[in-house]
């Protein structure tokens, strides 16, 4: 297996904490939103922390669960999103055209964008999950095989 680093829903995670940040920073008022802010950027930073946590647990298990708790975050944050986009009366549409927040982007386009790229990151570490719950299923764990290993070595 190569690093979590190059899987595509760690990468599109660091891209939505970047993202995040960017938006709560242009769009959120910075004492009235506060707690807001936090939460949203906390979300987002766990989405990506979640996955590096897992993959160096040295576990199928564990990366399974962390990848959950990545993907909590995720719909979290998700909801966040929708909830400004409804509180702001902004339409969600689906798929956004936009690769990176600037300062002549929209509000709505910059919220849509992120909805969209949460929303495919969430499909994927889903994806990801089941994935690696077949493999484990089929395969083992760790401390599954270790045993193996063991008895194997022991003779019985």
């Amino acid at each position: 297996m190569g690093s979590y680093k190059d899987t595509i829903t760690y990468k599109q995670a660091a891209e939505i904490y970047d993202l995040t940040k960017e938006f709560t920073k242009k769009y959120l008022h910075p004492i009235k939103d506060s707690r807001l802010t936090d939460h949203m950027n906390s979300s987002a930073r766990s989405m990506k922390q979640n996955q590096a946590e897992g993959a160096l647990r040295n576990s199928i298990k564990a990366l399974i669960e962390f990848l959950g708790f990545a993907r909590a975050s995720g719909e979290e944050l998700l909801e966040d999103f929708l909830d400004l986009a409804k509180d702001w009366k902004i339409k969600i549409v689906r798929p956004s055209v936009l690769s990176s927040l600037s300062s002549v982007s929209s509000l709505s386009s910059d919220l849509n964008h992120l909805v969209d790229l949460i929303t495919k990151t969430n499909y994927l570490l889903d994806r990801q999950r089941q994935a690696l719950e077949k493999h484990f299923i089929e395969h083992g764990g760790h401390a599954e095989n270790l045993a193996k290993k063991r008895r194997e070595y022991r003779g019985y």
